[in-house]
């Protein structure tokens, strides 16, 4: 199959806009994310065990009932319980992308096979500002850089038809050539004011068991790589991986 040429792959372009307070933790609810005080009834303060399936299985709150939109209402504002509660589960990272908006977004698979997705922002203050969480999120990004994109080497990846570098091997016919300049040395996390530099890529990756850590987000279903399709829910931010193996 041919394709038309394409001259320069998409990059990391700038922050998202859609809930982006909430995915970044500098959002009007965020005192409350860890607290697990709901109704009055203290839980807690802490982190909360669970796993892909029972995440997947949460319902959405009754102003979020649409998985294929968003409420604006809740631009800068939590649903409350599910995302104000730090969940940690144990599953396999498979996947593994860079977005236009920064974020690593890793697809999350579970015991059953089911898959969820976790996402990473880019740690940095033009991306996150200077919220509670910058310290945490680095942490977690180095954490991929170490374990999974320092594996990966850009010159085995070719410009896909969307704009976004793939895998030399996920097309049959020869894709045109990417120029030297526009092909990074490293897909590792640049820093800061350089951000705008790297392209966007995707790759599948050895089934890596992880321990992770993050915030509970529902987001909308659009199609996006692993998302669980019947509520949308996602740990966004990931604060903390630690590898299994």
């Amino acid at each position: 199959m041919a394709f038309g040429p394409r001259l320069e792959p998409r990059r990391v372009t700038k922050p998202g806009v859609e809930r982006w307070p909430v995915k970044t933790g500098t959002d009007d609810d965020i005192a409350l994310v860890g607290k697990n005080v709901f109704a009055g009834k203290n839980f807690g303060a802490g982190i909360v065990e669970a796993t892909v399936e029972e995440l997947v299985a949460m319902p959405r709150i009754p102003e979020m009932s649409n998985v294929g939109s968003l409420n604006p209402d809740f631009q800068s504002k939590r649903a409350i319980p599910v995302e104000c509660v730090i969940w940690r589960i144990k599953a396999k990272i498979i996947e593994l992308k860079l977005e236009a908006d920064g974020d690593y977004h890793l697809v999350l698979q579970g015991a059953t096979g089911e898959t969820m997705i976790g996402e990473v922002p880019t740690p940095t203050k033009r991306f996150i500002e200077d919220g509670p969480w910058l310290h945490n999120i680095k942490a977690a990004r180095q954490a991929v850089d170490d374990k999974l994109i320092h594996k990966i080497s850009p010159a085995d990846f070719v410009l896909s038809p969307k704009g976004m570098l793939v895998p030399r091997n996920s097309f049959t016919s020869p894709l045109p050539p990417l120029r030297s300049e526009f092909l990074p040395e490293s897909f590792k996390t640049a820093p800061e004011g350089k951000e705008h530099l790297m392209p966007t890529f995707k790759t599948q990756v050895p089934a890596t068991p992880a321990e992770i850590t993050g915030v509970g987000f529902f987001d909308k279903v659009h199609g996006q790589d692993g998302v669980s399709l019947g509520n949308g829910i996602e740990l966004h931010a990931i604060l903390k991986i630690v590898f299994l193996d």
